[in-house]
């Protein structure tokens, strides 16, 4: 039953697309851009896809891993809902001074007030670690609340407005720009004061060098293995390996990104799974027999 029940689902948003298209009669990247991305001014913004040559040659080339480039003709997300908008943030951050004055009742460009202020609530029943209206994470403090989406293919983005007041967007074309997008969203908390995302300060313990081993292992799609007298782990298993810091014997996490990995410890001391925890959630992942 609608509204019983939280995923974050991009299949979802296939089916809006779906929908929208059905009951306009137009394609959808022809309807998003007269009803949606020209009222709000995003000049620099299409659905099409395959992009056609004229926004090709203006488009930025993705890399997966930093040398394999994907020209932006050949970049294909065939969701286009989830995923198929090509835009610069300007355009982002046009969307998201759109998404203020409507929140505040002065403009209706798109939606109005009623509509925008009952997609920006939060289900708080749910038990997850970061929450969601119908689209975008909801956040902050009741009296400084904002609103945030990351996007990831192999650009990975990051956008965040305070619906009382400022915001940032930051774009990368690799597939490792999410982290360089973390470091640049806590910069500008500190420089510019925002009440959230600032560096998060944690103290290091050492633990023996003798108790690392007993670690090491594949654990669902998490791979643990042993450094220079440290832990690394690998998210997912084949990525570049980062360190691991540990906080306790059992919790333990990385410098860069938020995730973190609460080993599970039976009463002989042996470690039998981890949670592995993101901003998304707690993930309970199984040990492999296989180290």
């Amino acid at each position: 039953m609608p509204g019983t029940k939280f995923a974050y689902s991009n299949g979802g948003y296939l089916v809006l697309y779906l929908l929208i298209e059905d009951v306009t009669g137009e394609p959808f990247a022809r309807y998003m851009q007269h009803a949606v991305l020209d009222p709000m001014g995003m000049k620099d913004s299409t659905f099409e896809a395959p992009l056609p040559e004229r926004w090709a040659r203006r488009a930025a080339t993705s890399y997966a891993d930093g040398t394999t480039g994907t020209a932006p003709g050949k970049f294909v997300e065939p969701n286009l809902a989830a995923g198929g908008l090509w835009t610069t943030a300007t355009d982002l951050a046009k969307f998201l001074t759109e998404v203020q004055r409507e929140y505040e009742g002065t403009s209706h460009t798109v939606l109005n007030r009623q509509t925008l202020r009952t997609m920006l609530m939060a289900d708080e029943g749910r038990a997850q670690a970061r929450l969601w209206g119908l689209g975008v994470e909801i956040g902050g403090s009741p009296a400084d609340p904002y609103i945030r989406h990351e996007g990831s293919a192999y650009f990975q983005d990051d956008m965040v407005a305070y619906l009382h007041g400022s915001g940032i967007v930051v774009m990368t074309s690799g597939g490792g720009g999410g982290t360089l997008a973390e470091e640049i969203l806590r910069s500008a908390a500190s420089v510019y004061g925002f009440p959230d995302f600032r560096p998060q300060e944690r103290t290091a313990v050492g633990l023996a060098a003798a108790t690392l081993p007993k670690y090491v292992g594949t654990y669902g799609y998490v791979k643990i293995a042993l450094g220079q007298g440290f832990l690394t782990a690998e998210i997912p298993a084949g990525a570049a390996p980062a360190r691991l810091y540990a906080e306790s014997p059992t919790q333990f996490f990385v410098l860069d990104g938020p995730q973190e990995l609460s080993f599970h410890m039976d009463g002989q001391g042996q470690i039998t799974g981890v949670d592995f925890i993101t901003p998304m959630g707690r993930h309970p992942l199984q040990r492999s027999s296989e180290k």
